[in-house]
């Protein structure tokens, strides 16, 4: 016992001391476990309720599908009111150009009827002239077949009838040849015509025919 029979007599005072110093440790220790248990239960919980969270903003292919779904009917909707409005826009114009159309008939009717009867005036003035030309050729034929009765042989009579057949034909031919020219002037004085008139190209009867031999 020695040395230490000098600390006998504060004994009571030291194991108290290391009693509280001890339990203090243990309160410690058991303050520490604590919160770790509580720091790592929070982890758990916030990481369980991100993922969880995560779990629940993610879209599942089937809702991906629907979404994709209704995008492409939304764009095949606009693409045929697209469509329907394109069709309607040129089912508009058409009608305005021929509203136009109508107003500009109906405002060139006098300019077009004039034209139309000057190209018919010049149509009969050229069958005029070819039909008189036509009869003083008849004219200058019946003369010479009569005339050729007074030669003496038949070779002469023959070969006057023959020079007054010739002289007819290209009379006619001549005369033929003169009206087909009127015509075509005509119907190309009158093209010009229903231009400057603003009038639309419309099949007409036309006189081309040939007017007898």
């Amino acid at each position: 016992m020695g040395e230490y029979d000098s600390l006998l007599p504060h004994f009571p005072m030291v194991k108290k001391f290391m009693v509280a110093t001890l339990a203090a440790t243990l309160l410690l220790s058991g303050i520490a476990t604590a919160d770790e248990g509580t720091s790592e239960s929070s982890s758990s919980s916030s990481a369980s309720s991100n993922s969880s969270s995560s779990k629940n903003n993610t879209p599942e292919p089937e809702e991906l599908r629907k979404r994709e779904e209704r995008l492409q009917r939304k764009m095949t909707n606009r693409s045929q009111n697209g469509k329907r409005e394109d069709s309607l826009r040129r089912e508009v114009k058409k009608l305005e150009q021929r509203r136009v159309r109508e107003e500009s008939l109906a405002l060139n009717a006098v300019c077009i009827k004039g034209a139309v009867a000057k190209r018919e005036d010049a149509h009969i003035a050229a069958l005029k002239a070819f039909f008189d030309a036509k009869i003083v050729a008849h004219t200058t034929l019946r003369d010479a077949l009569v005339n050729a009765w007074d030669l003496a042989t038949s070779d002469e009579r023959k070969a006057a009838r023959k020079t007054a057949g010739q002289a007819f034909e290209s009379a006619v031919q001549t005369a033929r040849t003169a009206l087909n020219a009127a015509r075509k002037q005509a119907k190309n004085v009158f093209k010009g015509e229903r231009n400057v008139c603003n009038a639309p190209t419309e099949t007409e009867p036309d006189p081309s025919g040939n007017p007898g031999a």
